[in-house]
């Protein structure tokens, strides 16, 4: 440009040639390098692949990053891999091609913050060889992973303290008997399971009887989240919700492995803050872990003290006795009963009953809920439970017991141990109820701990 003004200014032609061809030049060399960039991005594959797509906050996991031309170039190529925001690298990564076709590097990626995060495409920074022309393109691959925050350890899912040894979500091994039709029950016969034994049955006619099941083959399986503010107890990173949350994550695995209709249902003190209706599409498995990830606690008021309602406890039992009755008086009682105590006891505004009214009962027959909560609520776990049952479905409640959550140690392990007693009280009611299954969700070592306490008051009883 110097040289054409001057040319023009001063009349000399010679110059304004020269920047005419000077001009020329640089253009055709931009055409050129238009043609190059453009053969290179065809000829040029970049791979971005993850040692592990689902890791936990904090760790880190290797990041391949290959870029391979399939011909030479004359281009001066340099990679750099598409790191997704909220993701930390201890060094930067810059591959350069130069005259080599193939090239590949490693660098290890972590995140501070859970969640689902998905790679950018490779960014490819070309320059032509005299450093005339420089152009960024992004090409590649972009693989994603699940970030799953510290999970709780020594997790306890069992039945005073005992813990369940098989899966609780599978249909044909299911322990709670949550993914069965009862057929029939019938007298015991040799080669029967033990499993299989109803022992109910068995105590109430004197002889082993069994009771066969028919697999459902398409379950509706429903998480009912509690995520109200005394699901925080416990320490970081291990409170009931925590517990609560690695135990239901588990169960959306075995939901998947059987291809069964999933839903999850999360509410506060507000109401439901959470809704995914049951589908069972690897979508939506997926996007039920993301929401499960996303989920927290909701702050508000602790309760001054537990609901422990002493009267509905015993009308829990009654309804228990009369599930188990089949007299002739108790079979046309039995499908009063649920809207006796429910009428009883008005807790309508409660968010689990009315999450169960509004929502989880128009699912129609052949739902399973299972209800994550602590034991804070007894009387509206209660009812909860019954209007989940109504209509001939299961429920599944797994509880966190306060008393195991509560911060630092136990200073005094004899009350812990009558705490804990009164859980189990609380749980065996409900899990007496038929088509109910009631299991402890907590830290096996705190549990380990309490436990000990009371065998060793009973041998000093004795």
């Amino acid at each position: 440009m110097t040289l054409l003004v001057g040319g023009v200014v001063l009349a000399r032609p010679v110059l304004v040639v020269g920047a005419a061809m000077i001009g020329a030049w640089l253009v055709a060399q931009q055409y050129v390098f238009a043609l190059a960039l453009n053969d290179t991005t065809k000829a040029l594959s970049i791979n971005q692949e993850l040692a592990q797509d689902r890791i936990v906050t904090d760790r880190s996991t290797p990041l391949s990053v290959g870029a391979t031309l399939e011909r030479p170039t004359q281009l001066n190529l340099s990679v750099e891999p598409g790191i997704p925001i909220g993701a930390q690298t201890e060094r930067d990564v810059d591959l350069s091609l130069g005259p080599n076709r193939k090239v590949q590097g490693i660098i290890d990626v972590s995140w501070p913050i859970s969640g689902t995060f998905e790679f950018d495409p490779a960014s490819i920074h070309a320059r032509d060889p005299i450093g005339l022309f420089e152009q960024t393109l992004s090409n590649g691959t972009t693989p994603s992973v699940t970030v799953e925050p510290r999970g709780p350890r020594n997790v306890h899912v069992g039945k005073g303290g005992e813990r369940i040894r098989r899966s609780f979500g599978e249909h044909q091994a299911d322990p709670l008997e949550s993914g069965m039709d009862p057929e029939e029950i019938r007298k015991y016969v040799p080669g029967d399971a033990a499993r299989i034994i109803d022992w109910k049955s068995t105590a109430r006619m004197g002889y082993p009887h069994v009771r066969e099941f028919e697999s459902e083959t398409d379950r509706k399986t429903v998480l009912l989240m509690d995520q109200r503010s005394t699901m925080n107890d416990g320490p970081e990173g291990e409170s009931k919700f925590d517990y609560a949350r690695h135990v239901a994550l588990s169960l959306v695995e075995q939901v998947q492995e059987s291809a069964d209709p999933l839903g999850l249902y999360a509410v506060d003190e507000s109401g439901v803050t959470d809704r995914l209706p049951p589908r069972n599409s690897n979508q939506h498995y997926a996007a039920v872990r993301s929401r499960l990830h996303e989920l927290s606690v909701t702050p508000g008021d602790m309760p001054t003290s537990m609901d422990r309602d002493r009267w509905s406890t015993a009308r829990t039992r009654d309804l228990a006795t009369l599930d188990d009755d089949e007299s002739p008086f108790a079979t046309r009682l039995c499908p009063y009963a649920d809207s006796m105590i429910t009428d009883t006891q008005s807790v309508e505004d409660k968010p689990l009953t009315a999450t169960i009214r509004t929502h989880i009962q128009r699912l129609g027959s052949g739902t399973w809920t299972v209800l994550m909560t602590d034991d804070t609520h007894r009387a509206e776990v209660r009812e909860a439970v019954l209007l989940a049952r109504h209509r001939g479905d299961r429920v599944l409640v797994m509880l966190t017991p306060t008393v195991l959550f509560e911060s630092g140690g136990f200073t005094d392990l004899s009350a812990a141990y009558d705490a804990y007693s009164e859980f189990e009280s609380f749980r065996r009611s409900l899990d007496r109820l038929e088509r109910v299954s009631a299991v402890e969700v907590a830290p096996s070592d705190r549990l380990s701990v309490v436990q000990s306490s009371g065998r060793q008051e009973r041998r000093a009883a004795t």
